[in-house]
């Protein structure tokens, strides 16, 4: 089967150039989880007490963070997820 070019999919013959382009708008940028690079890992376990922690480490091995205790793996494993999600993205403010 040949490859499709979109102009076969598609007919844009009746399309205004520059219809969508609005330079006063303030720029917009998507960052996608599937471009990121594969740099370190959420580490997950229990200390002595039985309490769970996560730690953030490098590629290279360093801690990069370390959490506070977490009474279940499940409540850790949310933590991970909630700090995903919020990461990627941040902006570093100063706090005042």
């Amino acid at each position: 089967m040949g490859r499709k070019h979109m102009r076969d999919e598609y007919d844009f013959s009746n399309g205004t150039r520059g219809r969508f382009y609005r330079p006063d708008e303030p720029k917009r940028y998507v960052i996608t989880l599937d471009h990121r690079p594969n740099a370190g890992h959420f580490e997950i376990y229990t200390d002595e007490l039985g309490a769970f922690h996560y730690r953030v480490k490098t590629e290279d091995g360093d801690t990069l963070v370390t959490s506070g205790p977490y009474q279940s793996r499940s409540d850790v494993l949310e933590a991970v997820e909630k700090l995903r999600e919020t990461v990627i993205g941040a902006e570093a403010v100063e706090a005042s």
